[in-house]
């Protein structure tokens, strides 16, 4: 059986130029969900007030408490060489690339999109995965950080695979 972890990214907007700023995994066999907040690269300036409200991060932030980004790919080889990586949407494939080619990385992990996953397993079951989305919710309040997010796609991924 596969091992799999959850990935979520935060970014600066939802433009072309945005760029991951927090990211956060949370593997399926259990365990406590981790992230890291990244040091912008200097040529990452995109910045949206807006998505700052919903996800509560400052740009100050970043360069106070960011890692540098191949201090961040590092950490995720480390926690995860041996797992395939499952995202939430496709915009965390374009920001977990944009990551990879500022850290000038060679890891280049395939990253399967969750909304798939989730549906085999559920219909696997017999299971309606509307129904255990809201099911898992409730046990999530705190949404739009990485770590709160892969937690989130994990536990919902357990929800689905239980009989």
């Amino acid at each position: 059986m596969p091992r799999y972890a959850f990935i979520d990214i935060e970014a600066s907007s939802l433009s072309r130029a945005s760029y991951p700023i927090e990211i956060g995994f949370a593997l399926a066999s259990g365990g406590a969900a981790e992230a890291r907040l990244i040091l912008p690269h200097p040529d990452w300036t995109d910045w949206d007030p807006g998505a700052q409200e919903i996800h509560g991060i400052s740009r100050a932030q970043l360069f106070e408490h960011g890692h540098p980004g191949p201090d961040v790919v590092a950490w995720l080889r480390e926690h995860l060489a041996d797992c395939q990586l499952v995202v939430g949407a496709p915009e965390d494939r374009f920001w977990f690339s944009r990551l990879l080619k500022a850290a000038d990385s060679a890891w280049q992990p395939n990253l399967h999109l969750a909304e798939a996953l989730l549906e085999a397993q559920a219909l696997k079951r017999g299971r309606n995965l509307s129904d255990l989305r809201q099911a898992v919710r409730t046990h999530h309040p705190h949404r739009h950080r990485a770590a709160a997010d892969a937690a989130y796609l994990r536990d919902l991924y357990r929800a689905a695979c239980r009989r």
